[in-house]
């Protein structure tokens, strides 16, 4: 049986397959995307892209901080009875 987007069902390691203009590559487990015929955006562009959709100001008993050098996004919790934590998200492309 293939799936809807008719991938291959018994894919070879490294067999590539394109939907529309995406190419996918199968690496063993699962098809990953290599490329969606769009641009390809550097480490910063992308990390620039997320930070306001964590720093904006509608969140509740939350704060995040976008640390640009770290390449972090710091979020910040209060409210309840556990008192604040801070988590380090690294936000970013290997």
């Amino acid at each position: 049986m293939t799936s809807s987007l008719g991938f291959p069902t018994s894919p070879t390691t490294s067999q590539q397959y394109t939907v529309g203009s995406r190419v996918f590559i199968w690496d063993g487990s699962v098809w990953n995307l290599v490329s969606s015929g769009g641009a390809t955006l550097t480490q910063e562009q992308v990390q620039d892209y997320i930070d306001p959709l964590f720093t904006h100001s509608s969140h509740s008993n939350i704060t995040a901080t976008y640390d640009d050098a770290a390449n972090k996004i710091i979020l910040s919790a209060s409210g309840g009875s556990g008192g604040a934590a801070d988590i380090g998200l690294i936000v970013g492309l290997s």
